[in-house]
Parts: C-alpha cells; sequence; structure tokens
C-alpha cells in the first residue's frame, strides 16, 4: 500500500530524504557484499538487514536498473540506505529504518511502510523503472 509521507514521516527522514533527492555521482567501486559504516564506524544495518539491501539492489538490476547505494544514519541513529542509477546519478528509492518498521520512499515522495524490510524486494520487483 502507498502513502504519502505523513509530517512525522518527514521530521524523521528530512536528512536523508534531502539528500535522497540530489544527483549523485556514481563513484562506489564496492562489491554487493560490502556494507560502509556509518557515523562512529557503527554498521548502519543489522546483518539480517545488510542481506536484504543487497536483494533490493538486485531486485533493481532484475528490473533492468543499473544501480549503486550509499548508506547513513539519521540524527536519531536509524540507518537509511538510497539506491541511484549508476548513468545519471538519479536516486530512484530510499528504504529507512524507523523504529520498528521501515519505509520505501520513491522520488515522487509516495512510501510504502513494512514491518518486515524483506517485503521491499517484492515491491521493487513489481515496480516499473520510474517507481511505483
Amino acid at each position: 500500500m502507498s502513502n504519502s509521507i505523513s509530517s512525522t514521516e518527514t521530521t524523521t527522514l528530512s536528512a536523508a530524504t534531502n539528500f535522497a533527492t540530489d544527483r549523485l555521482a556514481p563513484t562506489s567501486t564496492k562489491t554487493l557484499t560490502e556494507s560502509p559504516r556509518g557515523r562512529r564506524g557503527q554498521w548502519p544495518w543489522r546483518p539480517y538487514e545488510c542481506r536484504v539491501i543487497v536483494a533490493i539492489h538486485r531486485a533493481f538490476s532484475e528490473c533492468g536498473l543499473s544501480t549503486d547505494y550509499e548508506h547513513g544514519v539519521t540524527d536519531e541513529g536509524e540507518p537509511w540506505t538510497v539506491f541511484y542509477e549508476m548513468r545519471n546519478g538519479e536516486a530512484v528509492a530510499h528504504v529507512a529504518r524507523d523504529h520498528r518498521s521501515y519505509v520505501l520512499v520513491w522520488p515522487d515522495r509516495h512510501s510504502v511502510r513494512a514491518s518486515d524490510l524483506g517485503r521491499f524486494v517484492e515491491v521493487v520487483r513489481g515496480s516499473s523503472p520510474s517507481g511505483p
């Protein structure tokens, strides 16, 4: 189910969403199994979540999009990942943990919430290259 972002979600995701809406220069040469560290040298995602982030990345490839991703941590300590197109650096999706659930935000600001991050693999597979 897709929704527009509420005001409380906007507060939680503001820094990461602002980052996700900017163009990114594709500079990473990491392999799919690497997971960059967030601030303070800690991993931003748990091991299971890292595996799902890689699965989401692969799902974009299955949809015909060559993407890469960057990780970060919000001021509240919640991890986020933005996926962007390699050819032009445009953000295609933003995923974040928000307390005990997850949110996937498309460039048009529509979002999908889930209690299991793995749900987003199927959401991406069911989307067109331009969004949901």
